[in-house]
């Protein structure tokens, strides 16, 4: 694991790499032209913490050691990236590695396909807050400790019929 300090937020890297979403306040139609932190100051807010996207991963078997059917077997086994976008997220409180369960949301709203859940972090500050991002298809997440600023984390989704998150927006301020 390696720490990166990103604007005073500090990210716990648990993957190969990260895509392009960024930490990075959505666009809407009437600023999606502008980079955030332009977004940002236009509209007198402070930078959100949100999700990238997604994710790229580099992945690679591990070369079998023991002989198979009695030889010994040169194998070759080439890294793979592979881009996984956002599944889900897990808000806990605590320290990273520690076994303590996800906070449930505050607030969860549902109509039809639709769903809003909302956690008022500023209620869990008597330890550190986690925010970890849930990505398709991979075990590697990202994890960061949301800074003491962030009042509360806002997640959007579709959820499909198979049961499948789509959709995904997070947002915390």
């Amino acid at each position: 694991m390696r720490n990166i300090l990103i604007p005073n937020i500090n990210i716990i890297l648990v993957l190969a790499a990260f895509g392009s979403g960024g930490w990075n306040v959505p666009p809407s139609p009437q600023n999606s032209k502008l980079p955030a932190q332009a977004r940002n100051a236009e509209e007198g807010q402070k930078p959100a913490l949100m999700c990238p996207d997604k994710i790229e991963v580099t992945e690679q078997a591990g070369v079998p050691s023991t002989p198979v059917a009695g030889e010994h077997m040169e194998w070759n086994a080439p890294p793979v990236k592979a881009a996984h976008p956002l599944e889900g997220i897990t808000i806990f409180n605590g320290e990273m590695g520690d076994t303590q369960p996800s906070l449930a949301p505050d607030d969860e709203v549902h109509r039809g396909k639709h769903y809003k859940q909302t956690w008022h972090v500023k209620d869990y500050r008597d330890r550190n807050v986690w925010l970890q991002c849930r990505y398709q298809d991979t075990r590697a997440t990202l994890a960061v400790n949301i800074p003491v600023q962030i009042q509360n984390c806002e997640f959007t989704f579709d959820m499909d019929a198979k049961g499948n998150i789509t959709q995904p927006v997070l947002e915390c301020r």
